[in-house]
């Protein structure tokens, strides 16, 4: 799956991206999710591992989620988790530009494992790292160089969050522009088809 880098940066206004165009000054760090809380996703798991975790953070959740859903599901009344209702694509966007880690916690199992993780790209395209597990989708494109991973696990996620927490922002704001870099390269339309064109040309002239 591929994205069109220059919508992305029209919206953005990130044609030179790097650690400057972030604040600088989150503080707590801000997380976000956007997408969809249900016993499926097991979001449950993700929550409770924050809920655990130590360290200054926010939480901000973007989903169609109610107070009831909550309560049906055991999801933790945390008051560092900020639920918000679901916003325009851009504005998504540019909530996302602003956060300092996106949650992109995929559970391990079939239904997922073989779908694109859309959002973790839109994440990483807006600048912000991505917090991850080791699904091979991921694991093909990033490294511990542009993105946090941990495994899919309550108590991991905790100990994950409670680290991520020690971090410096500039730290932080670096793994972001790498991730930026490392989905510009390799997921960039531009760049896919130049690729997929030079492929073709080295087939042909063989």
């Amino acid at each position: 799956m591929g994205f069109d880098f220059e919508r992305y940066n029209s919206i953005l206004h990130r044609q030179n991206k790097d650690t400057e165009t972030k604040t600088g000054i989150n503080k707590p760090l801000r997380f976000i999710y956007a997408g969809t809380i249900d016993r499926l996703r097991q979001m449950d798991i993700v929550l409770e591992g924050f809920h655990k975790a130590d360290g200054a953070y926010e939480l901000h959740i973007y989903s169609s989620i109610d107070e009831q859903q909550r309560g049906d599901l055991h999801i933790p009344n945390d008051p560092r988790f900020y639920y918000h209702t679901p916003l325009p694509r851009n504005d998504l966007l540019r909530e996302i530009a602003r956060s300092d880690i996106g949650v992109s916690l995929i559970p391990p199992v079939r239904l997922y494992l073989g779908s694109s993780p859309t959002k973790t790209y839109e994440y990483a395209a807006c600048g912000t790292v991505p917090l991850i597990n080791y699904i091979p989708e991921y694991k093909e494109i990033f490294n511990n160089n542009n993105a946090f991973f941990c495994k899919f696990d309550q108590d991991h996620i905790s100990y994950t969050i409670s680290e991520i927490c020690k971090y410096q922002l500039i730290e932080i704001n670096s793994r972001g522009t790498e991730s930026y870099k490392v989905i510009n390269s390799k997921r960039n339309y531009r760049n896919m088809s130049s690729s997929f064109y030079l492929f073709i040309k080295n087939i042909v002239n063989k």
